[in-house]
């Protein structure tokens, strides 16, 4: 949870009743929004996401990102946006990459935004 005091010019991260740094959590969304799209694919996968991200605006509504192993290259993962796959893929390793620094996040470790 991103919360912006417009006052002071300032910006709190929290996750869950946990405050996190917020520089690192900026890094954090410098990778998520570092995600490119790799190769058209009109794969469905089976099974559970690898990877879902939700955003929930201040101003209402929110937008999910759901991000699933593709069947067929390991070293991609499928796209799907709002309950509709796009036909499109990125590479697995930005997941791998999404997850660990959620994690190196939580723990209070350096966040790389550069891979």
């Amino acid at each position: 949870t991103i919360t912006y005091n417009e006052e002071n010019d300032v910006i709190f991260a929290k996750c869950g009743s946990k405050t996190v740094n917020t520089e690192n959590f900026q890094k954090l969304y410098q990778v998520l929004v570092s995600c490119y799209l790799e190769n058209y694919s009109t794969e469905r996968p089976d099974g559970e996401p690898t990877l879902t991200i939700t955003y929930t605006f201040h101003e209402g509504g929110t937008e999910r990102l759901e991000l699933y192993p593709s069947p067929s290259d390991p070293r991609q993962s499928i796209i799907k946006y709002n309950d509709s796959f796009t036909d499109f893929k990125v590479r697995t390793v930005w997941v791998d990459k999404v997850i660990a620094d959620c994690e190196r996040l939580l723990n209070g470790q350096e966040i790389s935004t550069s891979w």
